[in-house]
């Protein structure tokens, strides 16, 4: 297993912020952010199912459909706009993160697998809803004006989704 990618302090607080502020997470609660894990069986598994990660007992697993999708937007819109995307996918595993804390993994995941089976996997999912909403509220803070215009250098149109 390959651990990995360390994220501007700024970038840490501003999430810890968010989380506090607009969706009433504890302070206390965000001290502790899960450990990225970029290269294991779990991710590959998940990748399965075109997932680019999963969040299990505070790590998150990064999948290679994840990473891949990574290398070509570093390719073709700058790293800048990579790496927030990178942050933005972990903004949202962070949420999963601390609801499996707050819930624990049994009673979480009890809740999870229902509601997968009703609404699938992605946004429309009840529990992945507010996890994409941070997703997109991080990505969306760290675009700066000039990062709309261009990314490294590079003039694009670059995709503002997170995911």
């Amino acid at each position: 297993m390959e651990t990995q990618t360390k994220f501007p302090t700024k970038w840490v607080n501003s999430l810890r912020e968010v989380l506090c502020e607009d969706y009433g997470i504890p302070m206390e609660e965000t001290q502790e952010f899960p450990e990225i894990i970029t290269d294991s069986i779990i991710g590959k598994i998940f990748a399965l199912g075109k997932n680019h990660a999963v969040t299990l007992n505070s790590k998150v697993y990064i999948t290679p459909l994840f990473l891949q999708r990574q290398e070509e937007e570093e390719t073709t819109y700058g790293a800048w706009y990579a790496k927030r995307h990178f942050f933005a996918l972990y903004s949202h595993e962070v949420y999963h993160a601390l609801e499996q804390r707050r819930l624990g993994m049994v009673k979480f995941l009890s809740k999870y697998i229902p509601l997968m089976l009703k609404w699938g996997g992605r946004s429309k999912h009840p529990m992945e809803a507010p996890a994409y909403a941070i997703g997109q509220d991080m990505f969306s803070k760290l675009q700066t004006n000039i990062s709309r215009k261009r990314m490294n250098g590079k003039q694009s149109s670059a995709p503002t989704n997170s995911h």
